[in-house]
């Protein structure tokens, strides 16, 4: 294993990491669940985590990456860009943690469903499988991985189509 791909798996663990903190600091607070009883307590919930996450990649995460490790967030070709490119990235990716966030919670949902099918509840009827930090932080992990590297293949695809016309 060369030393990039190690320094990606490392920065992919520090990012499941980071989201099952987000998870335990936003999800089981005021913040993010507000009151039970409201009508909007799913959306909300949603919103917030996915704010909270696009707040600690920005400031926490992709700082941390880019100077500790060797990945795909150069930093040199970061901050050559300019500024209009940079905000239209952070509105983009503020958009991937939205769909991230919805995508584990359609995950949650599924899993649940299945444990009910099969009669794994409990006592109350409820699921078993509830939000918590590390399955949070793994969903996460895997959803951020797969959506990055379907993101690199269409980035790709569409500069050789440049290059090529």
């Amino acid at each position: 294993m060369n030393k990039k791909n190690k320094d990606e798996i490392i920065a992919l663990f520090l990012r499941m990491w980071v989201a099952g903190m987000v998870c335990l600091f936003v999800a089981w607070s005021p913040i993010g669940g507000g009151e039970n009883e409201s009508e909007n307590f799913l959306f909300q919930m949603i919103f917030f985590l996915a704010l909270a996450l696009f707040i600690t990649n920005m400031i926490i995460v992709n700082p941390v990456i880019r100077g500790m490790f060797k990945t795909t967030l150069d930093s040199k070709a970061y901050f050559a860009e300019s500024v209009w490119v940079r905000s239209i990235r952070h509105l983009m990716h503020f958009g991937k943690m939205l769909v991230i966030t919805i995508g584990i919670w359609c995950i949650y949902i599924i899993i649940d469903s299945l444990l009910g099918l099969i009669g794994i509840t409990d006592p109350y009827g409820r699921p078993v499988l509830m939000l918590e930090p590390i399955s949070f932080g793994v969903i996460y992990g895997l959803l951020y991985f797969s959506w990055t590297k379907i993101e690199t293949v269409v980035i790709g695809y569409i500069k050789k189509r440049r290059m090529s016309s």
